[in-house]
């Protein structure tokens, strides 16, 4: 599958607005409205069989700010659809619910609909007919977007900011430097390392741990184009017979299934299954044999390479970062590049060059004026700093930057729970739209 959930995602993408039929109005008027709002029931994915159509995928196609051209722009648009699906599945479950006075409330105070500043019935029927849209389905529309929202109003209230919290996000936004920023990256080395035979036999005899096959997986295969012949057969494959004109297929040759079947085998519970693929009927039977065996040096040998490769790559980095840093510190002259920095908050290193935040505590808690090699997500950063000052915030600044860290806090929590509703959920891409 293709990751859901984008790492470091902001919140925008799940709170979202209740958008005024005039917006809508605008966004049709973009495309033929045919298009857009005919009568298509086909799923570009579904969420615990709760089907996304692809006017739902249209619709909010047409509301992104660029146009959605490429195989991962679909795939990002679907992935906005599917959280907000999970999102509504959840607030349904724990109890969440939106009445049709707040409905109500939300479509009257609608400027699209008034006639004379007052909300009117027949402009609210005329307008959602020129659309092709039912009163019910603009309703469902509302009521859904309602429901994820309250939903997130419910976790937001469980968000608590610590005195010793806000302190820190304080000092991380209103501790500025000046000085230079040294990068050492994989841009920066020569790695011409080729690792020896005996080497990649140590490693190998150092770690049979990371080669440990558990499990080894079979499928038998039966297919035909008959609908009641392919039923009568899952139905015998589940009563656990095997009837005849299977095929068995094992290790390389699994690569070569259908895509949607090849994404189910990720399942543990994955065991049985009757799938209809173009014109053709696919019965599975899933036969998953516990056999520990350790992956013979041959096989893995160009994993070990890379492997030690890369070591030798971050030995190489590390050793140059220590190299700038000695320089720096002994006043000699160094012979690499910097990024100057000038009234930089410590926050914009994190952004600039993916530091933690215990890093960005060690910069205002130093006393020296060199602070390295500190971990980034490429490599290692020095700096070299001319000038550190901390500027308390004024009282609105410190509301916003509150406001802020809330928000941060939210977004983490949101993110934990879509990654745990994603875990326990049948999520089904259609790969043919996707392609």
């Amino acid at each position: 599958m293709y990751g859901l959930i984008q790492k470091h995602r902001k919140i925008a993408v799940f709170i979202i607005a209740i958008a005024s039929l005039s917006f809508l109005l605008w966004m049709f008027s973009a495309a033929d409205i045919r298009d857009i709002v005919g009568e298509s029931k086909a799923c570009v994915a579904t969420v615990n069989d709760k089907c996304i159509t692809l006017r739902e995928f249209r619709i909010e196609a047409l509301r992104s700010p660029v146009p959605i051209q490429t195989r991962e722009d679909r795939v990002s648009i679907v992935e906005t659809l599917i959280v907000r699906e999970l999102l509504y599945q959840k607030a349904k479950k724990v109890g969440l619910y939106t009445s049709d006075k707040e409905i109500a409330e939300i479509i009257k105070e609608d400027p699209a609909f008034k006639e004379n500043g007052d909300f009117s019935v027949r402009k609210y029927k005329e307008l959602l007919a020129s659309l092709n849209i039912l009163p019910e389905e603009y309703e469902t529309y509302i009521r859904k977007i309602l429901t994820v929202n309250k939903l997130i109003d419910l976790i937001g209230n469980g968000v608590y900011i610590t005195p010793e919290e806000k302190e820190l996000y304080k000092r991380l936004n209103y501790t500025k430097i000046d000085g230079e920023a040294y990068i050492v990256d994989r841009n920066h080395i020569r790695a011409e390392f080729s690792p020896s035979e005996e080497e990649i036999r140590r490693f190998y005899e150092e770690n049979k741990d990371l080669f440990m096959e558990e499990e080894t997986l079979s499928i038998k295969l039966w297919k035909t184009k008959d609908k009641e012949d392919a039923v009568s057969i899952y139905e015998e494959v589940k009563s656990g017979k095997e009837p005849e004109g299977f095929s068995l297929i094992r290790g390389d040759e699994i690569e070569k299934l259908p895509e949607k079947i090849r994404e189910r085998l990720e399942r543990k519970d994955y065991t049985y299954d009757l799938r209809k693929i173009g014109d053709v009927y696919y019965i599975v039977k899933v036969i998953r044999e516990e056999k520990k065996r350790i992956k013979p040096l041959e096989e893995v040998k160009q994993r070990i390479i890379e492997e030690l490769i890369a070591e030798k790559e971050e030995e190489l980095m590390k050793q140059r970062a220590e190299e700038i840093k000695n320089k720096l510190l002994k006043g000699v002259k160094v012979n690499a590049s910097s990024l100057k920095l000038r009234d930089t908050p410590l926050n914009q290193i994190r952004f600039l060059f993916g530091v933690d935040t215990a890093d960005l505590i060690r910069i205002f808690d130093s006393n020296t004026k060199v602070i390295g090699p500190l971990r980034t997500e490429n490599g290692y950063l020095i700096l070299k700093l001319k000038s550190k000052q901390f500027k308390e915030p004024s009282q609105s600044d410190l509301e916003k930057l509150e406001g802020d860290l809330f928000t941060i806090k939210r977004s983490a929590l949101l993110d934990l729970l879509i990654k745990s509703i994603q875990k326990k959920a049948d999520i089904e891409f259609n790969m043919e739209f996707i392609r």
